[in-house]
């Protein structure tokens, strides 16, 4: 009679930790709330800097020709943001386009 409570107990108990587990991995995927910031673009900024970044890789040093920073400035609520963007996402933003970028560290 043991023998058969302890299996139930046993197999209850693994089910258990295995659907928490199943739980825990497909809730990794989802995106925190209140991880992003939308806003309006205000101003594009473009800094030039005419410089080259050097890289040292395995086997060889590459150099690549950067032309500047390129910035959004994005009023969210009352505050503004200056945020780095790439030379693609800056040429096809507009000032006045609504834009979605990750919340900066405090």
């Amino acid at each position: 009679m043991g023998k058969n409570r302890d299996f139930w107990i046993a197999l209850t108990v693994g089910l258990l930790l295995m659907g928490a587990l199943i739980f825990g991995f497909s809730q990794m995927g989802n995106r925190v709330a209140g991880l992003n910031l939308t806003g309006v673009i205000t101003e594009k900024i473009f800094t030039p800097l005419g410089e080259e970044q050097v890289t040292i890789g395995r086997k060889k040093l590459t150099a690549i020709k950067v032309d500047g920073e390129y910035e959004l400035k994005v009023k969210v609520g009352e505050t503004d943001y200056i945020v780095p963007v790439p030379k693609e996402v800056y040429e096809k933003m507009q000032v006045g386009d609504s834009f979605t970028f990750p919340r900066p560290p405090k």
